[in-house]
């Protein structure tokens, strides 16, 4: 899919005819899954040119084929079992022939591909540019915020947990109960009690920015992640942010948030977190100042692996 209107950026439709008629020096690989370009075919085409291949999820980290989850091999027949190891091995092969750079927005993530593979990936932490918010009606004047792609089917979240730990909060907090707002899904509209929960359609970042600064927090609910950039967006925009304790998502939490953790799947901890973060304490402190990587220093980082692997 083409995300810019830049004319210099072109759809990929034939990998291979396009790469074999650009000619590059280098291959910058932002995020490919093996859904669409197999690894060991991709590997095997691009020999004599250097890639770097930034990890952006943990599918090279893992032993599953389309999601980022080892599956659980007592789950598995022996034939599934079979063909899992089967693909691991070959990915596992992939890498260790190629002339791959990896790098990863996160320590987890380093850590992780250096267990599953002995090389470990260098670190260029991921950075986001502030937008202003759109000027919009948001559905509830006192709700809590969950962004992500597809969040009532993605692998990679945990909005079921989510559902169950803001339903017991609200039973809890009486009157002092919140709405729900989920952006990135199908629109429904759903009353649990007295509050609701509204999931809307994907949105621009200008309305995600508005709905981030009208939010009383923002909900980080995974069942896995790598260096999310909601954590980053919520935190621009001067939001804490409920964590699951799972991945790259500690890092990108300030000392106060780390006691926002909760542990996946866990929806009586997740529940404790979620008042605790409604305190009135909690929710009007200030974000603690982190250390950010700006857009500038990263672009600048990944030009730096570039030339250097040109003159390697």
């Amino acid at each position: 899919i083409k995300k810019s209107e830049l004319d210099s950026i072109e759809k990929i439709e034939d990998w291979k005819s396009q790469l074999s008629n650009f000619q590059p020096d280098v291959i910058h690989v932002h995020n490919l899954h093996g859904t669409s370009i197999p690894l060991n075919e991709f590997s095997d085409f691009v020999k004599e040119i250097h890639v770097l291949f930034t990890l952006h999820d943990s599918w090279l980290a893992s032993g599953s084929s389309e999601h980022p989850f080892e599956p659980n091999p007592s789950t598995l027949s022996l034939l599934e079992l079979k063909a899992w190891k089967s693909e691991f091995l070959q990915r596992h092969e992939a890498i260790l022939g190629s002339n791959f750079r990896f790098a990863a927005p996160s320590q987890w993530m380093r850590e992780s591909f250096f267990h599953t593979h002995g090389t470990r990936p260098f670190y260029v932490p991921n950075a986001i540019e502030n937008v202003p918010s759109d000027e919009m009606q948001i559905p509830s004047d006192r709700f809590i915020l969950f962004v992500a792609n597809r969040p009532e089917t993605n692998p990679y979240k945990d909005f079921i947990t989510l559902k169950k730990g803001w339903k017991k909060a609200n039973e809890k907090l009486g009157r002092n109960a919140c709405d729900l707002i989920v952006l990135g899904g199908n629109q429904t509209t759903k009353k649990v009690g007295g509050q609701s929960i509204f999931v809307l359609e994907k949105q621009t970042p200008e309305q995600v920015s508005a709905f981030m600064e009208r939010s009383l927090f923002v909900v980080q609910a995974s069942l896995q992640d790598n260096a999310p950039l909601t954590i980053l967006e919520a935190h621009a925009a001067g939001k804490k942010v409920v964590g699951s304790l799972v991945g790259g998502i500690p890092e990108l939490m300030d000392e106060e948030e780390q006691d926002l953790l909760y542990e996946a799947e866990n929806a009586d901890d997740l529940c404790k977190k979620l008042i605790a973060a409604l305190s009135s304490e909690a929710r009007d402190g200030e974000i603690r100042d982190k250390e950010k990587c700006s857009v500038e220093s990263m672009v600048n980082t990944y030009l730096g692996h570039c030339l250097n692997l040109m003159d390697a």
